[in-house]
């Protein structure tokens, strides 16, 4: 297979990352742009806080979607059997978190990527993604910090990857996937390093 016919994929993998949904839910549906609120950020989170929880719900949808459907047709084109199988999805992921993460249609901003990279291991890695999730909401729960229950649960990732035995190549996959989710929430980690998070409930 011509590694050109990936290209393609890989940009349409970071246009479809790019499109800001909780951006285009706050300005559609309430009016409101949610980047001048609550912690600033476009994700469902702070659309939950901002515009209530069905909304957060809506963005948190489309978000995975995001993650789920360039994926899926990458799979569709190439399937498992295929040696390019693997580094073809793995290139569309990243694209597609470098989209949520640096919006072509805000400027280069964007939303953290959990919702995304919740799609992409729900498509490729539903035993892993299961894991992350219920870790998520067990974090969540006892202490109430959403963003701390995000980067334990990217940060799972690629040790769930492992313990499931699939592929090297997947395996890096998601230890680059925990690293950029990690990045985009550096201010978060500050925040609940200096006791400054907020807790859910608080909101």
């Amino acid at each position: 297979m011509a590694w050109l016919a990936v290209l393609p994929l890989v940009l349409l993998g970071y246009l479809v990352g790019s499109l800001p949904s909780g951006y285009w839910i706050g300005r559609l549906l309430a009016g409101r742009d949610v980047r001048e609120s609550g912690s600033g950020n476009i994700g469902a989170a702070n659309v939950a806080r901002l515009l209530g929880l069905r909304y957060g719900l809506v963005v948190l949808a489309l978000d995975m979607a995001k993650g789920v459907l360039p994926v899926a047709l990458v799979l569709f084109l190439w399937p498992a059997t295929s040696p390019v199988d693997t580094r073809a999805v793995s290139l569309v992921a990243l694209a597609i978190l470098l989209g949520s993460c640096y919006s072509l249609f805000l400027r280069f901003q964007g939303g953290k990527g959990v919702g995304a990279v919740s799609g992409i291991s729900l498509v490729l890695w539903p035993k892993a993604a299961l894991c992350g999730f219920l870790l998520f909401a067990a974090v969540a729960w006892r202490w109430r910090y959403v963003s701390l229950a995000s980067l334990i649960a990217a940060v799972s990732l690629p040790l769930w990857l492992a313990l499931f035995d699939y592929p090297g190549v997947y395996v890096g996959l998601g230890g680059l996937l925990a690293l950029g989710i990690s990045f985009r929430h550096r201010s978060n980690i500050r925040a609940l390093v200096e006791g400054r998070e907020r807790k859910w409930k608080a909101d």
